[in-house]
């Protein structure tokens, strides 16, 4: 109860802050550089191969690559739940890559199939989804779409649907109180807001803790940073790069995801990298144990304060 006490504060708090003063975030020029972006990927299909980028424009609703939106396609069952490679993994083999006015999928023993989004608006089929507690409108990409989404999916025996969040939809909005996450830092179909990021000094040091590599791309980040130091990223409040503004909200929990292998789509025997990761990155605050449960601490979830394009071997400054 005093959890939701002290966000419905916070929140009335924010608000009347921001309406007198404005909102105010540090000047990047006192910020201290801290890394360099060493990749950028967006998930057109979320649970999805990751499409890399030189360059990635960033607004409220998550990263853009010409007209493809982060997490803009997403499966589901027949009753609009959400289908994710937590339970099946060989969708981290399915391809989304944008064309002129839709998308291409392809999937090993699938073949392809194009989808085309004024298609899809024409046929106008309104479906409610959910991703975890959220219930949400998106429109459905048809019986074609849904009969190739179900065969890319072979571990799957009931059907699939292959469902499409349209630009002109209001964003998904998340509320995780106390952390700081705001209305403004809405996503499509992510699990939380439209921006994560990953930093490799991290990756490299849990990687020596297993006595194995570890992918960076387990991870499913947007923002990948290079040459800082491990778990830096838990103490960066803000952070500029290129030309876009961004604040550090929540902390990203983790869960199976991280034991499939990006590339194969095979689940690590041993649950690697994340029962090493349960050892010494669970939260230690007891007050937060009702929100981040005794899943470990990975990354971290980012808001959009000013939008703007960012590109690989952008220096990243911070603030504290």
């Amino acid at each position: 109860m005093w959890l939701f006490v002290s966000w419905l504060l916070s929140e009335i708090f924010n608000t009347v802050y921001f309406q007198l003063f404005g909102d105010r975030h540090p000047d990047p020029a006192e910020m201290k550089p801290v890394g360099t972006v060493s990749k950028l990927c967006i998930y057109p299909l979320k649970s999805g191969r990751r499409l890399e980028s030189p360059a990635l424009f960033c607004e409220p609703m998550g990263p853009r690559l010409d007209a493809t939106l982060d997490r803009a396609l997403m499966v589901t069952d027949e009753e609009g739940g959400f289908l994710t490679a937590r339970r099946y993994p060989e969708m981290v083999r399915i391809v989304a890559e944008p064309t002129q006015g839709g998308m291409r999928l392809s999937a090993p023993g699938a073949g392809t199939i194009s989808i085309s989004f004024s298609d899809v608006s024409a046929l106008n089929w309104r479906r409610e989804v959910r991703v975890w507690e959220d219930r949400l409108p998106a429109l459905d990409c048809g019986d074609e779409a849904a009969a190739w989404i179900s065969a890319a999916i072979p571990s799957r025996s009931d059907g699939a649907r292959l469902c499409w969040f349209p630009d002109s939809q209001t964003a998904r909005r998340p509320n995780v109180p106390p952390f700081p996450v705001r209305a403004v830092d809405g996503s499509a179909f992510a699990d939380l807001t439209g921006y994560m990021l990953m930093n490799e000094a991290s990756v490299a040091e849990l990687g020596a803790r297993v006595d194995r590599p570890v992918s960076v791309d387990a991870f499913r980040g947007n923002i990948v940073v290079s040459g800082s130091t491990p778990f830096a990223e838990d103490r960066w409040r803000y952070l500029a790069i290129g030309d876009a503004l961004f604040e550090n909200v929540k902390p990203c929990t983790r869960c199976l995801f991280t034991t499939i292998d990006p590339e194969t789509g095979v689940r690590d025997a041993l649950g690697e990298p994340l029962k090493t990761l349960r050892q010494y990155r669970l939260n230690d605050d007891p007050a937060l144990r009702s929100v981040l449960g005794n899943s470990p601490l990975f990354g971290i979830n980012l808001g959009l304060r000013r939008p703007g394009e960012i590109k690989v071997g952008d220096t990243v400054y911070a603030a504290s």
